[in-house]
């Protein structure tokens, strides 16, 4: 739920963090999907600027871009795991914004093991995680 904060921002309720956004910024969020909305509700309210977003995803800015204006482009999957490693998002929380972009961590995929095995150990470096996933064969992330 979003409260209107006397300075005329909102701010999303029960949220951590007590950063707030712009009401243009609030509307501009409104027209993404589900998904990417909630995906840049957290970039906004995480403090990171976009470029230590992209760079900390191993991602280009040419892709990070496309995401963040088109609504209606579809990440694949490992760029947004990737954006989850990024912002440094708990299994739960990187389980809800694959679940809103339509996508999961199937218990049979040997990459989404890996990736689940290091969020679940606070292990957001992702260079760490992609040697792991080419190790085993994998997609790695970001790319």
């Amino acid at each position: 739920m979003w409260l209107l904060h006397p300075s005329g921002r909102f701010l999303l309720a029960g949220y951590p963090s007590q950063r707030s956004l712009s009401p243009q910024r609030c509307l501009q969020l409104h027209n993404y999907p589900r998904g990417q909305f909630l995906l840049f509700l957290r970039i906004d309210m995480s403090g990171m600027t976009d470029v230590e977003v992209y760079k900390r995803a191993n991602m280009d800015r040419k892709l990070f871009s496309k995401i963040r204006s088109n609504p209606a482009y579809h990440p694949r999957k490992h760029t947004v795991l990737a954006l989850a490693i990024a912002l440094r998002l708990s299994i739960e929380d990187t389980v809800d914004l694959l679940a809103r972009t339509e996508y999961a961590l199937s218990p049979g995929n040997k990459g989404d093991l890996i990736v689940r095995y290091f969020i679940e150990r606070g292990v957001y470096d992702i260079r760490t995680i992609n040697f792991a996933l080419y190790e085993y064969e994998q997609t790695i992330l970001g790319e």
